[in-house]
């Protein structure tokens, strides 16, 4: 999972485990959250971090292309 996600994910309440099964093996990572509102939180966070990337991009003098590349590489949607 990338990086900047998952920090994202655990500051708005989502909690993450390991998985094995019964003779110990792992089965990779689970995800859960006790409530919507770390859903809601998760959004508003991305939404933010986006945000202020592009602002602190576009307003050093960088266009908005070059923002909207760098946020998706940032988000490991785009190499």
């Amino acid at each position: 999972m990338n990086q900047r996600i998952k920090s994202l994910a655990e500051q708005s309440g989502f909690y993450f485990y390991d998985l094995h099964d019964i003779g110990g093996h792992d089965m990779g990572e689970t995800i859960e959250a006790d409530s919507w509102e770390a859903a809601e939180k998760f959004a508003e966070l991305i939404i933010k971090d986006c945000a202020k990337n592009c602002l602190g991009i576009v307003s050093s003098g960088g266009d908005l292309d070059f923002a909207i590349w760098k946020i998706k590489k940032d988000y490991g949607i785009e190499e």
